[in-house]
């Protein structure tokens, strides 16, 4: 079995991995850690309100909670030779530096998104990159409001892998205002943010007289849930690094 640590385990995806970790035979949620605990919900397991308290045996900490959370994830990390599973957004460079640093000494898996539709997408984009170069490419991603960043890391990763194929020479740019044609050199994410949105991405391939889009469309957010659950497994077998899903799914 593999012990989880859930970080963020009363949040709403957080919630969800607790479900979701339980239909799993190989994991173990031995506790979780979360500030904003409520007493109400109910856990087959000790929740604490920092990692000080916590006195399991942990191999990974499934993290889904703040960035201001990420100094005591890496040193409890570190201390106790655990791996982390890391889905939380909003870090700041330093502290992508910090998980960077952390990645030395423990395998570190940072997702832009554990669904495996999102990783056929982004390969569908690429060959319509490699097809369609002379296409203008625009990006329309749509999220729930309470959704802290945009544009989405999903967004960001995708305009970049299209942009590698063509060397990086493309800019990518967020939104679009003023007057002026648009540049045939850029690649544009535009954000929708409302009400309780369960997440889609769209990336349109635009050219003289003909359109074709890709979207990929979340129906329930109970998938992201078993994706972390998922590459916990796949993460504690790993030695230290940086994995992403390009790494689990060649696995």
């Amino acid at each position: 079995m593999i012990n989880v640590l859930i970080c963020g385990i009363s949040g709403e995806t957080g919630k969800r991995i607790y479900l979701t970790s339980q239909k799993n035979e190989l994991l173990n949620v031995v506790c979780g850690v979360d500030t904003q605990f409520k007493s109400n919900i109910e856990f087959d397991c000790p929740v604490y309100a920092s990692f000080e308290e916590v006195k399991e045996m942990v191999d990974v900490i499934i993290n889904f909670s703040t960035p201001d959370v990420l100094s005591e994830v890496l040193e409890f990390a570190l201390e106790n030779n655990c791996a982390i599973v890391d889905g939380t957004t909003g870090y700041t460079l330093k502290q992508k530096e910090d998980i960077q640093n952390a990645s030395a000494k423990i395998p570190v898996f940072m997702p832009t998104n554990v669904s495996t539709g999102v990783n056929a997408l982004r390969k569908l984009c690429l060959l319509a990159s490699e097809t369609l170069g002379d296409f203008d490419i625009e990006i329309i991603e749509e999220h729930q409001a309470c959704k802290a960043n945009a544009p989405s890391m999903t967004a960001n990763m995708l305009a970049e892998a299209i942009n590698g194929t063509f060397l990086k020479n493309k800019k990518i740019i967020s939104g679009r205002k003023g007057n002026g044609e648009r540049s045939r050199d850029e690649i544009c994410i535009h954000s929708v943010r409302g009400g309780n949105l369960n997440g889609k991405t769209t990336i349109m391939f635009i050219g003289e007289g003909e359109t074709i889009s890709i979207t990929h469309e979340v129906h329930h957010r109970t998938l992201f849930a078993q994706g972390a659950c998922d590459v916990a497994c796949f993460i504690t077998k790993q030695k230290p690094g940086i994995y992403n899903l390009e790494n689990f799914y060649k696995d």
